[in-house]
């Protein structure tokens, strides 16, 4: 998913915000930040938010992975409401929720 965004002409990434500034992951997606460049080989991937650059790595988006039974636990949600926020049902973890990706963008000019 991540190089699909980072190949993409714009993406906007759905987040658990709780995790941008230090804290943990609350278990709502909850924010919308926009990927404005990748460097893979670098592992940085730079996200625009709240006015300003965050640079974040692979593991800030997508780690730590728990079992969807120590999520549960951890977070006080029934294993069913977290599973709609992983991509196989399985596992749940990191800020990264959703992502809304485009490569046919138009602007209107009034």
């Amino acid at each position: 998913m991540l190089y699909d965004a980072c190949a993409s002409e714009a993406a906007l990434l759905g987040i658990d915000a709780g995790s941008l500034n230090g804290g943990s992951p609350g278990g709502t997606c909850n924010h919308q930040v926009a990927l404005i460049a990748c460097d893979h080989d670098a592992d940085n991937y730079t996200i625009w938010t709240w006015g300003m650059r965050k640079y974040l790595t692979r593991a800030d988006i997508f780690e730590p992975r728990y079992s969807l039974q120590d999520a549960a636990q951890k977070l006080g949600l029934s294993e069913e409401r977290l599973a709609n926020y992983t991509s196989n049902a399985s596992v749940f973890g990191g800020m990264f929720c959703t992502a809304i990706l485009s490569d046919d963008i138009t602007f209107a000019t009034l």
